[in-house]
């Protein structure tokens, strides 16, 4: 009130804000992400000359160019505007390359850059325990140095165009991602399949590449949310890689040596089992020819020449199973908790997902969006409840084997035994009389819109692309998602519901803080997950 000056103005706010859809955000980016307004900070090590120092004269032409890159997209007056290639549907060049790489082309020649990414199906799907945090480690380490250019040589390679190189860590994916400037596509493609077919994991990068992913398992095991995560999907998953959290363990991460990382990436990932997705003002033939060359046939093995022994045929990367463990048959509710030294509680109440070959996944997905985020079903209700106060969250999780779908809750520690049937009877509710056709249409606006904006940057269009082809479907598959979405009815969402929402196959795990009960309850139970975990029975 006192910087509106207006009583009511929070109510409106809220009221314009849920009217905002994807027209209204792309207007308001395009009035304020324009080259015009952009600021560049660069700071540079102190040189050992001053006087010489002819860096910043060097530097100022590369930013130049990248920064003009979005504004050269503009279209001479009088010339017709092309369409995105997300709009316009253009059709996906799709090669299978005698070298086994399977290739998807799309020419857009309203881009200033290429967009490449290179992925494998596989990731932390193939990771067992003693491997956990294998993917997340190898995506840090490909595109840091090879055996034909050391870390300072490519890091150089990349400024020269205008480049950028990542890598790819997802539960059922590895793989790259690089950006160079149109111009250098060609350069810019060597060095991704560099990446890919001679990564060097050199000791010096694996320790300092481990000592970050220690780092980051240490935060991740100080937060509250992610350890319920955590507690509830290796109680859903079992001993299936999805019950493993994509960082590992600090244990496992510390047991994977150069010669084991090797070993594992020969097996799971070679030639034939790589999908390599090209978007960008090029002529697709050409690439193909490009691609060809950098992968001669016959060209077998990965790694030769590295110590590190004669390694698995590339040509056996694809018919490796990549689920080497079955998930486990969920026939009965299974409750766990664990104690934690904060004075925070969260609370993971779930059940197994779809897969993304599922068309149900659609359905899955707007009843998350019905139910989740601060506007949903599920907060709106709980407002209604005098003392019952949460931050509630609904996912939807797909993967190459059945993901989850699960309600997460941030709450005080003494709600949690009154939000737990609470939850489960909003739930029941669900199942036993479905959603509106209004709140059907809502979630559906709102997946559309989100989905539509990602697809305005050329680099998802590009890893859509390969995802889709790495899971052995068409480069342009993702296309269907949103006619998909469009198509949910309320009758739909009501039928998935209750096929996903079995209180015989539910999954509550609990994270609170420690107290006298608690910590005498969970004396006569075994150690679990590194803490006290058993089953939970509101007191």
């Amino acid at each position: 009130m006192a910087t509106a000056g207006d009583p009511s103005f929070e109510a409106a706010y809220v009221a314009r804000l849920r009217k905002v859809d994807a027209d209204d955000l792309m207007k308001v980016a395009a009035r304020i992400f324009r080259t015009p307004n952009m600021i560049v900070a660069v700071v540079l090590p102190a040189a050992r000359d001053p006087q010489r120092d002819d860096r910043a004269a060097k530097l100022l032409p590369r930013l130049r160019a990248v920064a003009a890159a979005p504004e050269n997209l503009a279209v001479p007056s009088g010339v017709g505007k092309p369409l995105s290639v997300a709009v316009s549907g253009r059709d996906v060049v799709d090669y299978a390359l005698s070298s086994g790489v399977r290739l998807l082309v799309l020419r857009d020649d309203t881009a200033a850059q290429v967009s490449v990414r290179a992925v494998w199906s596989g990731g932390a799907r193939v990771d067992d325990a003693r491997l956990a945090g294998a993917t997340a480690l190898l995506a840090r380490l490909l595109p840091r140095a090879t055996k034909t250019r050391g870390a300072d040589d490519l890091a150089n390679e990349l400024s020269n165009i205008a480049g950028s190189l990542d890598g790819i860590a997802g539960v059922d994916s590895l793989g790259l991602r690089g950006d160079f400037l149109a111009s250098h596509w060609e350069r810019g493609l060597e060095l991704v399949v560099d990446c890919a077919r001679n990564p060097l994991f050199g000791d010096e990068e694996i320790e300092r590449e481990r000592r970050v992913l220690l780092d980051a398992i240490r935060t991740r095991d100080d937060d509250p949310t992610r350890l319920a995560v955590r507690l509830f999907q290796g109680a859903l998953f079992g001993r299936h890689p999805y019950g493993q959290d994509l960082l590992g363990t600090a244990d496992s991460v510390a047991g994977l040596t150069r010669r084991r990382l090797l070993d594992h990436y020969r097996r799971h990932y070679g030639p034939r089992g790589l999908t390599l997705a090209v978007l960008g003002p090029v002529d697709p033939d050409r690439v193909a020819a490009k691609v060809q060359s950098l992968f001669p046939d016959g060209a077998a093995k990965l790694g030769d020449g590295d110590g590190g022994g004669a390694g698995a045929s590339a040509g056996d990367a694809l018919r490796t199973d990549p689920r080497p463990v079955s998930q486990p048959a969920r026939s009965e509710p299974l409750e766990v908790f664990q104690l934690i030294p904060k004075a925070q509680a969260r609370i993971v109440i779930g059940y197994p997902g779809l897969t993304t070959h599922d068309p149900g996944r659609f359905a899955l997905e707007v009843l998350a969006q019905i139910l989740g985020g601060p506007s949903g079903r599920l907060a709106t209700d709980l407002r209604e409840q005098p003392g019952l106060t949460a931050i509630l969250e609904a996912i939807s999780q797909e993967g190459v084997d059945p993901g989850y779908f699960a309600i997460t809750a941030a709450a005080r520690p003494e709600a949690v035994d009154a939000l737990v049937p609470w939850l489960r009877g909003q739930l029941q509710r669900v199942v036993e009389g479905g959603v509106t056709e209004v709140e059907v249409l809502r979630a559906r606006r709102f997946l559309i819109g989100t989905r539509s904006l990602v697809l305005e940057r050329r680099g998802a269009v590009a890893m859509a692309m390969a995802l889709h082809g790495a899971f052995g479907e068409t480069g342009s598959s993702y296309r269907r998602d949103i006619p998909e979405l469009e198509k949910v009815t309320a009758a739909d969402v009501a039928r998935v519901a209750r096929r996903i929402i079995d209180s015989r196959r539910e999954v509550l795990a609990v994270v609170r803080p420690r107290d006298r009960d608690s910590e005498r309850s969970a004396k006569s139970f075994p150690i679990r997950m590194a803490a006290q975990s058993a089953r939970y029975t509101p007191r």
